[in-house]
C-alpha cells in the first residue's frame, strides 16, 4: 500500500455541461452581455462600505483597547487577583503565627474584596464581563474564606481528616 488510492474514471457523476439557462436573473451565454448580466450584477451587489465611521459598541471598555489590548487587560486584572490572594495568604500566616483572632482583618479583606469583584464588571473588559448573580456568588464564596482564614478555622479537623485518609 505504497500509494493512495484513486477512484476509477467512471466512479464520480460527470460535471453537468455548461449551456445557456433558462431561470431569470442569470447571464445568457451571448458575449455581449446584454440587460440580463446588468440586471444579476445590480441584484447580488454588497452595499457600500461605512465611511470613516466604524460602529462602537454599546458599552466600551473604560480603559480603550487602542490602549491596552482586550487579552492584555483580562491579563492584568486576574494577576491583580492573585497579587490580593498572595497578600490575603501573608496575613492568614500572621494570625496563624500569633494564635489569635482577626476581627479588623475579616473587615478589612470584606472591603477590599467587595471593591475588586463589584468594581471589575464596571471596567467592561472583553470576555470579562460578570453578571450580577456571578459577582454576588463570587462575593459569598470569599467572605465564607475570609472568615475561615482571619479566624483559624480548619476546614476539617485532624481527627477527621486522617479517619477519612485510612
Amino acid at each position: 500500500m505504497a500509494s493512495t488510492p484513486r477512484p476509477r474514471p467512471g466512479h464520480f457523476p460527470q460535471t453537468p455541461a455548461n449551456g445557456p439557462r433558462t431561470s431569470t436573473g442569470s447571464v445568457g451565454s451571448g458575449s455581449s452581455g446584454g440587460g440580463s448580466g446588468n440586471r444579476r450584477e445590480s441584484r447580488f451587489s454588497l452595499p457600500d462600505a461605512p465611511e470613516a465611521n466604524p460602529v462602537q459598541p454599546a458599552n466600551p471598555p473604560v480603559i480603550p483597547l487602542t490602549v491596552i489590548d482586550a487579552p492584555t487587560q483580562r491579563f492584568y486584572a486576574a494577576a491583580f487577583y492573585v497579587a490580593l490572594l498572595c497578600w490575603k495568604l501573608y496575613d492568614w500566616i500572621h494570625v496563624v503565627e500569633n494564635h489569635d483572632v482577626s476581627l479588623p482583618l475579616l473587615i478589612k479583606w470584606s472591603v477590599i474584596d467587595f471593591i475588586f469583584l463589584f468594581g471589575l464588571p464596571e471596567l467592561r473588559i472583553p470576555w470579562l464581563e460578570l453578571s450580577q448573580q456571578a459577582v454576588l456568588t463570587l462575593y459569598a464564596g470569599h467572605m465564607v474564606l475570609n472568615y475561615m482564614l482571619m479566624f483559624d478555622i480548619p476546614v476539617c479537623s485532624y481527627r477527621f481528616c486522617s479517619a477519612s485518609a485510612l
